[in-house]
């Protein structure tokens, strides 16, 4: 028979208050060095984030050496662990978890929405998707568990069939059909067993030997009865963090007494009685309102046996200093005189931004220069919070990470959510985000393209770029297969998908060689597939076998079982671990499956049928439920989630987001919670929360305060309002101080900074204003802008002269097209983005662009000018490249463009009668000094003859293109060969003829252009051929002011609304010229008539 325990210590709830964190934290230190009688036992802490054991922990540490053997369990937890003790009916699993009771939920309202009750449901269940189903039972959920902590009475009622708190009429039942099997293990039941089975005695020796309660902000009354009730047989201490000294559980904000007053008014005919005119802080009572029905609650029971006060007040004489001890002592100042600001106090700053990232541009410098000012303040005495780190997280590593060296400050972010940042867990929603989607090729591809999946399938990152060259050439837009459109609702055709797509690459690889291979089934492989290709395709092939029959499984609801078992097979067959943080992601991600099945299994649901979107939402709340406290208090700036116990003491808090619409947060709970139509003191809101957050940080704050807000609008600078709590706070300042020097003025003029859009502004580097920045990048940008300069060009000495002496005529062409984009490429090695290499996702069903329209019209061309005219193979392949819109839509679209290039086809056909067979020309031109090779198609004895399917032949680029043909052809002709050739070029309104020129003026200019070639190879010249094609005709007309004037109009597509193509990008204009337009440079006007005049003067003819 086991003895009974000796108390070592003497029972009793003790409440140890003080408004400072590391008070308390030392008071513990002290009643914990009288040990425990069994030194195996673990000591007990109970806190309410992993951020505070962080902390209390270290603390710890510090004061005794060490901190071993002590848990730190949060209050649901270990009072789950005391009824497991006490009561013997308790399962280690709790059956009542609100993702085992969603599942439980679901099934019950499907068996009872047909009763009568249940008709204000039955119109939502109706019609509605698992999904919604579900969602609605995962609301129920957490209202149910809500009950059970905030409302056990009523809980217990309902199962005694008292339905009278039941105003809805239908929560009632269907609590009893949950709890039909198991109503004695649910919290309401087992608080009412626990404390019976301590009553009966005998069972109080179970309990452990001391139960520390460390600053938790709030007990709910269901936690203060159990502690309390333990109190009779054991030392449950509890470490309140307060910040008022005095007893404030009364104190009433002012729309609060307006509430008193005016029920008072409608109650009491007789006159007042002054119920509303409690005294205090009006800021105390608005923003501490759960604090203070806490308070009440706890000291309305029988349980607190004793107190200790261990309230200290700050000595400092800041703003700050005297806000937290006004709450001290709970007073309100402002009757008398108001209290005197120092014009050097900074101990509350207030920051308007315009961004997120201006609000953490912001705070970078202002940490510097608090850094800067006090020696003794280190990046870990700072914390930084945001009602939404994730919001800023991208920003802060941008600011923080990439800042100037003699900048950087060591930092840590905490509460990411694992969903969000960790690359396994991410590839893995992503591929089931895609079966959701219509397998477009972006999409695809960003899948390929994460880490888990390259190293699966061992592809690199310049493999990637193969195959997203060979995705955009075979026209993949989006799903698998015509099957897979037909499963997703949409029409049933096979262009624009992969499969269509990877058959035209497959047979390109297999024949090197572009060919056509059967008209009924609409194949053409892929020409260019050159070179080493083969891992990038096999790679491909073993990722799209595996992954688009997946897609295909994922689509069909099935059990929770088996969709265990599939996800687990997708985890191995699609991704790969590479480190240790993959496989600890991997291992995340196999835990949340089985949570999801585990919960099934326990509700009895694992044989129900879920679709994937419900799937994905399941494992998407498992997996935040996961978030870690990676980050917290690591020993740099710490950053992390405004979250419930935040007040740890920081010698400077940082406030970021707080806005208007962020926080504090909107409660959105639904109508038919019960606890809204029938408040009591100490529930539960958001706002209540957010309201009391901002109390804690206001008194945590040892010695500066920093708040920032989106006060400016990015757009129109119009102003934002703060978060209410902020403009309470400024209120605040304003009725009960004034700074020194500025008597009568209200302080938030000065306590509110507000910032400018860009960081680089003037007004940050001029010390008479409140703004600054330490950071020499905008330092010299904002110099430039003071003194106006332009933005100068890349080149700012030309490169070194080319040692090339050869080039062929096509390089020449490339060349006098874009001089710029050449030169970046040549000597450079850039590459220019272009509009060619981003992929689509939709199919063109409105027609296609300017590019794919241009050669579509080309191919029919030719065929109606040399083929058979039947265009059969044509349209075949334009359908098989996955060119045209789909199905009908295309048919009519090439039948279009086929009656649009018929006139000109008959007029190609009228010039080409009479006209010889032609040949080719092959020769080395020598050119002042370097070699140009020539090679020309399509010559006949008259000359060279030209085409184009364009509403004008005379465009710069074309014009050119046939002018250097020509003027090779002339230079290769001898002298002595009658006639010279003509050249000439027919598009569907012109006919440009070029004259017949001497062998030695096509030399001439032909070397003049190899030297444009020479000097546009070490320096960029302001050439734009279309641009400069009509100035130098213009010039000849107007004169260059006006011909200048009219290229000006051109160039800039702001102006007038069009452009030349991509000519006038600006990255390209300001990389080579700087902030100048290029037109602005004699050169432009040079370069226009080296290259065009001879065009006009010598050989041009319309």
């Amino acid at each position: 028979m086991a003895q009974a325990r000796v108390p070592r210590f003497d029972p009793g709830l003790t409440v140890i208050a003080s408004n400072r964190l590391d008070i308390l934290a030392d008071r513990l230190a002290e009643r914990l060095k009288i040990p425990l009688s069994d030194p195996l036992k673990p000591e007990i802490v109970v806190v309410q984030s992993r951020g505070m054991q962080r902390y209390l922990s270290m603390h710890l540490a510090r004061k005794q050496g060490i901190c071993a053997n002590m848990t730190f369990p949060f209050p649901v937890g270990l009072t789950h662990d005391l009824f497991r003790k006490i009561v013997p009916e308790v399962q280690v699993d709790y059956v009542y978890a609100q993702d085992i009771m969603a599942w439980r939920i679901l099934g019950c309202l499907e068996r009872l929405v047909d009763q009568d009750r249940f008709e204000a449901v039955r119109g939502y269940l109706q019609g509605a998707s698992i999904f919604k189903r579900f969602q609605l039972a995962e609301e129920l959920a957490l209202l149910l568990d809500q009950y059970l902590i905030f409302r056990p009475d009523l809980i217990l009622k309902w199962e005694a069939g008292k339905d009278d708190d039941d105003s809805t009429g239908w929560q009632a039942p269907l609590w009893r059909a949950v709890s039909e099997f198991d109503r004695d293990v649910h919290r309401a039941a087992l608080k009412v067993g626990f404390h019976a089975r301590l009553d009966d005695g005998g069972s109080e020796r179970l309990l452990p030997e001391r139960i520390s309660v460390f600053g938790v902000p709030v007990l709910p009354p269901y936690y203060i009865e159990i502690f309390g009730h333990a109190s009779q047989f054991i030392p449950v201490d509890v470490y309140m963090l307060s910040p008022c000294r005095e007893y404030w559980g009364d104190i009433r904000s002012t729309k609060e007494k307006a509430k008193l007053w005016k029920l008072e008014a409608a109650t009491e005919p007789d006159g007042l009685t002054g119920v509303g005119e409690s005294g205090g802080n009006g800021l105390l009572a608005s923003l501490g309102r759960l604090g203070r029905d806490f308070l009440a609650n706890l000291y309305n029971t029988e349980f607190v046996s004793s107190q200790e006060d261990l309230f200290e007040g700050s000595t400092d004489n800041t703003l700050l200093a005297r806000i937290q001890n006004d709450f001290l002592d709970l007073k309100e100042p402002g009757h008398g005189r108001p209290e005197p600001i120092d014009p050097d106090d900074s101990s509350i700053q207030i920051h308007s931004c315009h961004s997120p990232r201006r609000e953490v541009e912001v705070l970078l410098d202002v940490l510097v220069d608090a850094l800067e000012r006090n020696s003794t303040l280190q990046p870990d005495d700072i914390l930084v919070m945001a009602p939404d780190i994730q919001a800023y997280a991208s920003h802060i590593s941008a600011v923080f990470d990439q800042a100037n060296p003699d900048l950087r400050i060591p930092f840590g972010l905490a509460d990411g959510n694992l969903a969000g940042e960790r690359r396994y867990v991410r590839a893995f929603l992503a591929v089931l985000e895609l079966a959701r989607n219509r397998a477009e090729a972006p999409a695809v591809l960003d899948l390929m393209a994460m880490d888990p999946v390259m190293a699966k399938f061992g592809l690199s990152g310049r493999e990637l770029d193969l195959i997203r060259h060979w995705v955009r050439r075979c026209g993949i837009r989006s799903a698998v297969d015509s099957s897979h459109r037909h499963k997703q609702g949409l029409p049933e055709y096979p262009e624009y998908t992969w499969r269509s797509g990877l058959e035209r690459l497959l047979l390109g690889y297999a024949m090197r060689q572009e060919k056509i291979l059967d008209f009924s089934e609409n194949l053409w492989a892929l020409d260019g597939m050159e070179g080493e290709c083969g891992p990038a395709l096999d790679g491909l092939i073993a990722f799209v076998k595996i992954l688009f029959p997946l897609l295909d499984t994922l689509s069909d609801s099935r059990s929770v079982e088996d969709w265990g078992t599939l996800l687990h097979e997708l985890l191995d067959d699609l991704l790969a671990e590479n480190d240790e943080e993959d496989t600890v992601s991997a291992a995340m991600a196999r835990e949340a499956v089985e949570i999801m099945v585990h919960s099934a299994r326990r509700a009895g649901s694992e044989a129900r049928n879920l679709d994937l979107p419900t799937i994905i939402h399941i494992l998407k709340n498992h997996l935040r439920d996961m978030e870690g406290t990676g980050g917290f208090m690591t020993g740099g700036v710490t950053f992390c989630s405004f979250l419930p116990m935040r007040s740890i003491p920081f010698r400077m808090i940082c406030l970021l987001g707080m806005n208007e619409m962020d926080f504090p947060r909107r409660d959105r709970r639904p109508d038919f919670d019960l606890m809204v139509r029938h408040p009591r003191a100490g529930d539960r809101s958001l706002r209540t929360d957010d309201r009391y957050l901002f109390l804690e940080a206001l008194i945590s704050a040892r010695q500066r305060l920093h708040i920032s807000y989106i006060g400016q609008s990015i757009a129109d600078n119009a102003v934002l309002p703060p978060s209410t709590v902020v403009s309470e706070l400024l209120d605040y300042i304003d009725a009960n101080s004034e700074y020194l020097d500025a008597p009568g003025e209200k302080p938030r003029s000065r306590l509110v900074v507000r910032h400018r859009l860009q960081p680089f502004h003037r007004a940050y580097f001029d010390s008479s204003g409140p703004l600054f920045s330490f950071c020499p990048d905008n330092l010299m940008a904002a110099k430039a802008l003071g003194r106006m300069e332009p933005v100068k060009s890349a080149f700012e000495s030309p490169l070194p002269p080319v040692e090339r002496s050869e080039i062929d005529l096509e390089d020449l062409k490339f060349f006098l097209k874009n001089p710029i984009r050449a030169l970046c490429r040549t000597r450079l090695g850039i590459l220019m983005p272009s509009d060619e290499a981003r992929l689509d996702d939709q199919e063109p069903f409105d027609g296609v662009d300017a590019l794919t329209r241009f050669n579509l019209r080309r191919a029919i061309l030719e065929d109606l000018v040399h083929g058979q005219g039947n265009l059969h193979e044509v349209y075949v392949r334009a359908r098989a490249e996955n060119i045209l819109p789909p199905e009908v839509l295309g048919s009519r679209f090439f039948e279009h463009l086929v009656g649009e290039t018929r006139c000109l086809a008959d007029r190609v056909r009228d010039d080409l009668m009479g006209r010889k067979a032609t040949s080719s020309v092959h020769d080395s031109l020598i050119l002042g000094g370097m070699t140009l090779h020539i090679h020309l198609s399509g010559v006949g004895p008259e000359g060279l003859y030209r085409y184009v399917p364009s509403e004008t032949a005379g465009k710069g680029k074309r014009r050119l293109d046939l002018w250097l043909d020509h003027l090779a052809l002339c230079a290769h002709v001898p002298e002595d060969i009658k006639p010279r050739p003509y050249s000439s070029l027919r598009s569907d309104d012109e006919l440009i003829v070029f004259e017949p020129l001497a062998q030695g003026r096509s030399k001439r200019v032909l070397a003049g252009l190899l030297q444009m070639w020479r000097t546009g190879m070490a320096r960029p010249l302001p050439f734009f051929p279309d641009v400069s094609n009509n100035y130098a005709r213009n010039e000849l007309e107007v004169g260059p002011e006006k011909a200048l004037a009219k290229a000006e109009e051109q160039w800039h597509p702001q102006r007038n609304g069009t452009g030349f193509e991509r000519e006038s990008i600006r990255y390209l204009s300001e990389f080579a010229f700087g902030s100048k337009s290029p037109l602005q440079y004699k050169e432009f006007s040079h370069w226009a008539r080296r290259v065009f005049r001879p065009m006009f003067m010598l050989g041009e003819k319309r």
